[in-house]
């Protein structure tokens, strides 16, 4: 195996491929866990005699429990985090590729490996959304 074929597929394609199939996994577990349950805690006004049955006004939010905030600390960590590393692991590898590519001496397997770096990234993001909602239902939240 050389160099352009290694860079390629152990550098590539399929590291690649395991991030986006963790980014929708973490996606949807994030939703299903953390956002999909309201948590935070608010107090109402109940001092007022006038107050009638839900008629209270709300006095201010008293915020979430640490806990809580720290699940939803993890989940956006996690949100942000993983398709900038995407984004960086497969700009790093199209400029390898190309670079690597630059010594082959076939035009064929040259265009080839050229063209399938570009279009197959670009696939992954089309169907991002469409997985996403299969694992959505998957998960059960519609």
């Amino acid at each position: 195996m050389n160099k352009l074929q290694r860079q390629f597929w152990f550098y590539g394609a399929i590291p690649l491929t395991v991030l986006y199939l963790i980014l929708g996994i973490s996606m949807v577990l994030g939703e299903v866990l953390f956002l999909a349950v309201d948590q935070c805690q608010f107090l109402m006004d109940r001092t007022n005699e006038r107050c009638g049955y839900g008629d209270c006004p709300v006095v201010g939010n008293l915020g979430c429990p640490k806990f809580v905030e720290a699940k939803y600390n993890t989940f956006i960590f996690l949100t942000l985090s993983l398709p900038v590393i995407l984004l960086i692991g497969t700009v790093w590898n199209i400029i390898r590729v190309f670079k690597l590519s630059e010594s082959e001496k076939s035009y064929r397997i040259r265009l080839a490996t050229r063209i399938s770096v570009l279009v197959v990234p670009s696939i992954f993001i089309l169907l991002f959304v469409p997985y996403l909602l299969f694992l959505g239902r998957l998960s059960g939240v519609s």
